[in-house]
């Protein structure tokens, strides 16, 4: 299985490590593996007004790392997010990342009177892998829209048999080195089983 792996570890080193062994767990399993790492690569994550006036024409991928982010997509059958919680969502990069790259003929078609369709029919896996500095009744409390968008928005667009999952490491930021450890041990223990 080919799996896409989009990394935004913003300035955080342990998710930089998290997403080494995302990547070391789906390689020992056999998977080939493609990684899109948006700060080495500089994506940019916000819209261009070019953008904007191409999303809803038949080439709407105006930007060339959007585009190259897109055939990816495309010759992937997993799709695997790595990335700190700011704010209860996903970090700007995996935002402008999803808007900028899951565009109409990419991630869903729009019909005339049928509405959208779905576009990703590829993707049969989908995985949000997230680094939470509160605990899990904070995040409860507050919502998680990162989790929300990953796995309702994004694996809308995925075929209907799609099946997504969730890894989280709760209070991060006050974790101890053994607890690191164990939860990377844990990511690329399930992404060795994907």
């Amino acid at each position: 299985m080919r799996v896409l792996l989009v990394v935004d570890p913003i300035r955080d080193e342990f998710v930089r490590d998290v997403a080494t062994a995302a990547e070391n767990g789906l390689e020992a399993s056999g998977h080939d593996v493609d990684v899109v790492d948006l700060v080495a690569e500089r994506f940019p994550p916000v819209m261009s007004a070019a953008d904007r006036r191409a999303y809803f024409t038949d080439d709407p991928l105006v930007c060339p790392q959007a585009a190259a982010s897109a055939a990816l997509v495309r010759s992937a059958d997993g799709l695997v997010f790595v990335y700190p919680t700011t704010l209860s969502t996903v970090t700007p990069g995996i935002k402008g990342w999803i808007e900028r790259t899951l565009v109409p003929g990419v991630a869903f078609t729009i019909g005339d009177q049928t509405g959208a369709k779905r576009g990703m029919s590829n993707i049969r896996r989908l995985v949000g892998i997230a680094t939470y500095d509160d605990s899990h009744w904070d995040v409860l409390r507050h919502g998680d829209n990162g989790r929300r968008l990953i796995q309702r928005n994004v694996r809308f667009c995925g075929g209907v048999h799609t099946r997504s999952s969730w890894i989280a490491m709760y209070d991060a930021a006050r974790a101890a080195d053994v607890g690191r450890r164990n939860f990377l041990e844990r990511v690329e223990r399930e992404m060795g089983r994907l």
